[in-house]
Order: structure tokens, then sequence, then C-alpha cells
């Protein structure tokens, strides 16, 4: 997608671009920061994610919503397991809760209702036009 088409897409659906991107760089870089490594796997997810909901895939929004949902699970699991420690005032936490606030904020408007009708509507008019979902 060109910079000026994603100008022309509905605010809803740039602010879930732009946090779920946003979130993905966050986590990666504090990953890299703090534990001196990057979770391969779940980078490579990521970046997937942010792939296909940049490519206005409907299925893709839906796939990324999922991950999203348990991604915020883990870290939540991951405050819980640090308070049952004594470390809930801990640079682990902090990073796990700006993760939660991040990715909440992204599952947000990828479920709004605008970003959804965008997301089928492109969907329909691509098929339409023969490039496929």
């Amino acid at each position: 997608m060109e910079q000026r088409a994603f100008n022309l897409l509905p605010r809803n659906v740039k602010i879930a671009i732009i946090s779920l991107f946003g979130g993905w760089a966050f986590f990666i870089i504090a990953s890299a920061a703090f534990y001196g490594q990057i979770p391969f796997i779940q980078a490579t997810l990521g970046i997937f994610c942010c792939v296909i909901v940049y490519s206005i895939r409907n299925w893709g929004r839906i796939l990324c919503i999922v991950y999203n949902a348990l991604f915020i699970a883990a870290s939540f699991h991951n405050l819980y397991n640090l308070n049952e420690k004594g470390e809930i005032f801990s640079s682990p936490s902090l990073i796990a809760v700006v993760n939660i606030g991040i990715f909440s904020v992204a599952t947000y408007f990828l479920l709004n209702g605008e970003t959804v009708r965008f997301f089928k509507e492109y969907g329909a008019k691509k098929g339409a036009a023969g490039e496929g979902e």
C-alpha cells in the first residue's frame, strides 16, 4: 500500500494499524533491550500479523485479533507470576503492562465497527476485481 493510500484509510483503520505496528515494535525493542534477545517465533508472528492487517485482509484481521488476545492473556499471566514472586514493581512488569495497553488498543480498533466494515467492503471489492482475498 502506498503512503497516499494509507492517508485515505478511515481514521479507526489507521489507528488499528499504527497501534499494531507500535505494539510489535515496542515488544521487539523492549525484549532486545531488557532481555538481550528477541523471541524469534513471536517476532515472526507479529510481523506476519502486521503485514496481513496492512494488506487489508479480513481473515488477517481476525487472525490478528485472536493472536493479540492470546498475547494479552500471556502478558497477564506474566504479571501474575511476577506478583507471586514479589516483583510486581519491576521492569518486566512495566513491559507487560505497556504490552497489554498497546495490544488492547490495537485489538479494540480491529474490532471497531468502522474497521470491520472497511475490511469486509475492501475485501469484497478486491474479490470482484479478480484479485482474490
